[in-house]
């Protein structure tokens, strides 16, 4: 979905599906609205499965406001792929606000955040009543430095406001520079820049 350089706003994608091209380090996003100098609002994400895709799922960076994921399943994302040949997000978040992620699935990914913000300033975004989760039969799956974070890449992107809470996390290990699944990562992780006004709370932690 998407991908033109114009600006988009008041969309709805709803029961749909996306099957990517699991197993290979190839650019298959459900949603990709990372195009610069356009803005992206108010767009809704409901009852849809993304899965099998590499290396990020949904994509959205520079002019995005206004964003809602819920009631949706994402799962086997860029899982059984090399530890540290391709990795990225299930949904990377750059120069963004007002992102609410709530009531999905989200299972059984490999990914340097699964919900990652690298550049800009990045607030108010709310992440509540979801289930992350690895299954036991599953082999490569993992996050780190955490499942909720900001990571220096190119910038140091600065955090307001984030909210999660009423999330269940289960099964989830990180990865060690060798590859193996052996580490505890973190649930969520701030890395550079500034922030304030940050909240975790009454999230259930389970082998993980």
């Amino acid at each position: 979905f998407f991908g033109p350089r114009q600006d988009i706003s008041n969309i709805r994608i709803s029961h749909v599906e996306v099957n990517g091209l699991f197993g290979l380090c190839a650019s298959s996003h459900a949603v990709n609205a990372s195009a610069s100098g356009v803005t992206k609002t108010n767009v809704s994400i409901s009852y849809s499965y993304f899965h099998d895709l590499s290396p990020i799922a949904i994509s959205t960076q520079v002019g995005v406001s206004d964003w809602t994921l819920e009631y949706s399943k994402l799962d086997h994302l860029y899982s059984g792929l090399g530890a540290q040949g391709c990795h990225g997000s299930l949904w990377r978040i750059d120069d963004a606000h007002d992102i609410t992620i709530r009531y999905n699935n989200i299972s059984n990914a490999a990914g340097s955040n699964w919900i990652g913000a690298y550049n800009g300033a990045n607030y108010n975004i709310n992440v509540y009543g979801n289930y992350f989760y690895c299954d036991d039969i599953v082999n490569n799956c993992w996050a780190s430095p955490g499942i909720i974070s900001s990571e220096h890449i190119s910038g140091d992107p600065d955090v307001s406001g984030y909210r999660v809470y009423n999330n269940s996390f289960y099964n989830i290990h990180g990865m060690d520079p060798d590859g193996r699944n052996v580490s505890i990562p973190y649930m969520v992780f701030f890395e550079g820049g500034t922030g304030t006004g940050n909240y975790v709370y009454n999230n259930i932690f389970y082998n993980s």
